[in-house]
Order: structure tokens, then sequence, then C-alpha cells
């Protein structure tokens, strides 16, 4: 029998209500350390990672790498949306690509070459509008 307790500290809950206040946000550490300063809210790097930790476990949120060493934590209400993810190679941020038809894409790709995409983990790089823009003028 677990006899562990689950204590539900403020930190952890102003960690929760990040992610349920920007369920389409993507966030690294850095940023969510970020937001949560500039909210006058103070959680230790130690109590962020083991929320996380704890949060990724209980399948709340779910947590993905991009270019092989960032962690991005994403709340889970978008996963079974049909999205990949874009990030710019200029400045970094990372976006929600939304495509209707993004099962029959995997579907396609399963059936011509026989191999199983995790939709969940495709990153599409390229410039952002912004980035697109600067480079124009």
């Amino acid at each position: 029998m677990n006899n562990t307790k689950k204590y539900q500290t403020k930190q952890k809950q102003f960690v929760r209500n990040v992610f349920m206040s920007n369920p389409n946000d993507n966030f690294t550490i850095e940023k969510l350390m970020s937001n949560l300063s500039h909210n006058n809210t103070f959680v230790s790097k130690a109590t962020l990672y083991r929320t996380l930790d704890s949060m990724v476990q209980n399948g709340e949120i779910m947590r993905y790498n991009i270019d092989n060493h960032h962690s991005c934590y994403q709340y889970k209400v978008c996963e079974g949306d049909s999205h990949i993810h874009f990030k710019c190679k200029k400045c970094g941020n990372i976006l929600h690509v939304k495509i209707p038809n993004i099962i029959k894409i995997s579907q396609n790709i399963e059936k011509i070459y026989g191999i199983e995409v995790d939709m969940s983990k495709t990153i599409l790089y390229g410039l952002c509008e912004r980035c697109k823009g600067e480079q124009e003028k």
C-alpha cells in the first residue's frame, strides 16, 4: 500500500494555474520561472522540477524535447488537438500549427513507409511571421 501523502502547496497550485490559464502554450523551465516571477510568485527551481515531474506522471501535462536539449511542458488538454509544433529558427518561439487532417497525414505516412509517427512530438522549423517580416525589411 502506498502511504505517500500528496501535498498540495500554494506553489504547486500556482504552477498548475499557469498551465490551466495558458492551455495552448508550451513552457520551458525558464519560461515558467519567468511567468511565475512576473506574477510575484516565488517557486524554487527544485520545487518546480518536482511539481512538473509529478504533473507529468499524473497525466496533467506532457513533456517533450525540442532540439534534444530543452524540455517543454504543455497542458494535456492540447494532446487531442490536431496540431503539430513549429519552432522559429531565429527567435526560438514555439507555436501550435493546427492542421485539420493531421491524422490522415500520419496514416498516409504510416501506410506508405510502414512507420508510426508521433505527431505530438513532430516539429516544423522555419521563420515565424514576425521574424519573416523583419527579414523582408
